[in-house]
């Protein structure tokens, strides 16, 4: 922790005295045109009426279907490591348009395209494993419709598979999950519960899973947590039958605060809805709680069609090699069946048999997605209350040094701060619009990786050295709920959580995340190094934010100038015990860093345990360094900078820095740095 503290010291410093891209898309295509936004809540064939297309704002009058076009890239989390591969801009899909041969949208018209839903899978058909990729962002996809000159892109018929099938395909592999957001058990981290088992100690639900393979086990996997000063366990039981207990270890206030399991077993199911019953055992402890995380089922499916849409997919066509030939009993209700492998470019497959199931020739020993077309079942999409957007074009920023993400909200304050460094610290600075960004760079859904890839391509999209960002500002207050579950949420701009939300210690929130920009980074590995600074103003109001770029450009006024700029102040808590001696010695190592790298500055030393300690009625206090953090503050600092113990109230359990003092404080033309390294930073 010394370590990481000289660094940060060092790093801040500096900065007071002192690539291979995605294709370098430079205009988006919502820069012209009119557009409109949608949403999906799931993976699967929606329809597009003419209805729908009135209540979404598009004229159908003399409205030729085939100028029709629909753009997006599905909802699915995008991948944080750089060098994956993901879509720069917006792409078209292809799509179906029953009744469009006559140029006319008439009422009897409609559409029908594939939508990637928000929630997608990790899958492994070599080991037959599959886990469920939970979209922590959103719970939405997004997709965009215009209409132009130019005909818009159809979905075609596959081209057939030549050759003899070694093998015939009459069940396939599917896989459902059951999750629940809820609940985050400590307000950190990314990791949100479902079911709450601290009242009602058991809980029933059912999974439909039709059309089961009765011969073949059924993959099922539960996670669940508990909190609790005992061991505790979990009974799990499918179809009134025991399948495994979680059993958890005892939490504790050091380390981690819950306990987590996981566990996966197979089971022959006989019936097409799998039943669960979970029975938390608390171990004697009352106040011990417990939360149900997911479950997954995975399986084998007979291919029949039923009453409704359903993809499909084969692990044993994957594994084989040659020609195989999939065979859908049941068809006589099929509409068309899809290959959705890449669900851009959605193709149709031609049915190949003359009588019997329906019937084609695929080449195997690739993973591929179909789905189903059923002519009496489609999902709807969601319109938004702003359906229409405005034209925009992100993707053409270059040669910026210094940007400002933020809303509409406060973009009249960001660009305060902007127009400063533009004029006086010859900076090229831009405030960029969040939700423009989310559009382009992430399919229009709150994925923080789209920022990131969005300031990547800035990063990489500049004419000189000299016009290559540097700075990037997050302008609003973030929050650990990405999806506004809680009340009072205040997640404006959305800043990075680490994944662990049961210990305190390393559920740590950064924006680091956005300035490691190399193709190798991305995953917030020790190894990676920033490219660019990152900083943010966590501002929740107009107010708030008018009065914090009012203390900022102050800061820049020749009355706030002077040899206080030239001091930093250092303060370490008391050792109380053996294990608090780094602190001091750890401030003492930086304050002789300092002296040796930058003896410009002037060091001043607040030590607690250099003062007398005196008893109160609340407690044990040191007046003389509340004294002596004041005066440090009032006369001025440019760093003031704290090692040791804190919480939200104040700075140790001597309450020697609060929050009435700092509501007290007059510094207006003196405002430090403040860097502190504690269990929990106060709110200042």
């Amino acid at each position: 922790m010394i370590a990481l503290k000289k660094h940060i010291i060092l790093k801040i410093l500096f900065i007071l005295c002192s690539v291979v891209g995605y294709g370098q898309v430079t205009n988006s295509v919502l820069a012209n045109g009119n557009w409109y936004k949608f949403a999906t809540d799931t993976t699967g064939i929606f329809k597009i009426d003419k209805s729908f297309l009135q209540q979404l704002g598009i004229s159908t009058n003399n409205l030729n279907p085939k100028k029709i076009h629909i753009y997006g890239n599905g909802g699915q989390l995008l991948p944080e490591f750089n060098g994956d591969f993901r879509y720069d801009d917006l792409q078209e899909n292809a799509i179906f348009i029953v009744g469009e041969e006559d140029n006319s949208f008439d009422s009897n018209d409609y559409i029908l395209f594939y939508a990637k839903g928000p929630h997608s899978w990790e899958v492994n058909p070599a080991q037959g494993t599959v886990n469920h990729m939970q979209n922590i962002y959103s719970d939405k996809s997004y997709y965009f419709m215009t209409i132009n000159e130019d005909d818009g892109k159809r979905i075609q018929s596959s081209s057939p598979v030549i050759g003899s099938a070694s093998t015939q395909i009459t069940t396939f592999n599917d896989y459902v999950f059951y999750e629940k957001e809820t609940i985050n058990l400590f307000a950190a981290g990314k990791k949100w519960l479902g079911e709450d088992f601290s009242v009602d100690n058991e809980l029933s639900l059912e999974i439909p899973f039709p059309n089961i393979v009765i011969t073949e086990p059924v993959n099922i996997k539960v996670r669940a947590v508990a909190v609790s000063e005992l061991t505790s366990s979990m009974q799990v039981k499918v179809n009134s039958q025991d399948l495994f207990n979680l059993n958890f270890s005892a939490s504790t206030s050091s380390g981690n605060l819950a306990s987590e399991r996981t566990q996966s077993a197979n089971q022959l199911i006989s019936s097409s809805t799998i039943e669960f019953n979970l029975n938390y055992n608390n171990g004697g402890n009352p106040s011990a709680r417990a939360y149900l995380d997911y479950i997954e089922v995975s399986g084998k499916k007979e291919l029949t069609a039923n009453d409704f849409q359903f993809s499909f997919r084969s692990f044993e066509a994957a594994n084989t090699a040659g020609i195989v030939e999939y065979q859908i009993q049941n068809s006589q209700n099929i509409f068309q069946i899809w290959d959705v492998t890449d669900p851009i470019n959605a193709t149709n497959i031609n049915n190949e048999s003359t009588s019997g199931p329906f019937s084609f020739k695929a080449n195997s020993g690739v993973l591929q997605e179909y789905i189903v077309v059923h002519q009496d079942d489609y999902y709807t999409p969601e319109i938004l209350s702003n359906s229409k957007i405005k034209n925009q074009n992100v993707h053409a920023i270059k040669d910026i040094n210094y940007l400002l993400i933020t809303t509409d909200e406060f973009e009249s304050q960001a660009q305060r701060i902007a127009d400063y460094h533009i004029e006086n610290s010859g900076l090229t600075a831009k405030v960029v619009n969040l939700d423009e960004i989310y559009n382009e760079f992430s399919s229009g859904s709150r994925d923080i990786t789209g920022i990131r890839d969005f300031i990547k391509h800035v990063y990489e999209l500049n004419s000189t050295d000299d016009d290559q960002l540097k700075y990037v500002c997050f302008f609003g207050d973030a929050s650990y709920d990405y999806k506004d579950r809680i009340i009072g949420n205040n997640n404006i701009v959305p800043v990075y959580l680490a994944t662990d939300s049961y210990s305190l210690a390393e559920s740590y929130v950064t924006d680091d995340f956005f300035g490691m920009l190399e193709e190798s980074e991305g995953t917030m590995s020790r190894a990676h190094t920033m490219e660019i600074a990152t900083g943010r103003i966590p501002v929740s109001s107009q107010q708030q934010a008018k009065d914090v770029v009012d203390k900022i450009l102050r800061d820049y006024n020749v009355d706030s100038f002077g040899d206080w700029r030239n001091s930093i102040t250092l303060l370490a808590d008391d050792i109380d015990v053996l294990s608090d001696q780094p602190i001091q010695l750890g401030v003492e190592t930086i304050a002789d860093d300092i002296k040796a790298i930058k003896p410009i500055f002037n060091i001043n030393k607040i030590y607690a345990d250099a003062y007398v300690q005196q008893n109160s009625s609340g407690g044990e206090r040191y007046p003389d360094v509340k004294e002596a953090i004041t005066t440090a503050i009032e006369s001025g600092t440019l760093v003031f900078d704290y090692f040791g113990h804190g919480g939200e109230d104040g700075f140790a359990s001597e309450r020697f820095f609060d929050i009435p003092q700092v509501k007290g404080l007059n510094n207006e033309n003196t405002l430090p740095l403040f860097i502190t390294i504690t269990l929990s930073l106060i709110h200042i």
